[in-house]
């Protein structure tokens, strides 16, 4: 287990310079990504949330949304 933890770690640290791409039988299945700090965790969540991804469209077309719309 600890060197489990060990090579996680070592991966995290990693992943905070560049995503960390995983293969199987040479085929990208996954992906780990590391955030510098909350701000940059925060924005990835939000920018891959797809309620807010369609609320900006629909403002972009000039409509307004409701705060309590956006995040019921």
């Amino acid at each position: 287990m600890t060197t489990c933890k060990n090579e996680l770690c070592g991966l995290m640290k990693k992943a905070q310079k560049e995503p960390i791409f995983i293969k199987r039988h040479g085929n990208t299945c996954g992906v780990i990504l590391g955030f510098k700090n909350e701000d940059d965790a925060l924005d990835w969540q939000l920018e891959n949330d797809p309620r807010f991804l369609k609320a900006i469209a629909k403002r972009r077309k000039g409509k307004s949304i409701p705060f309590a719309e956006v995040y019921d």
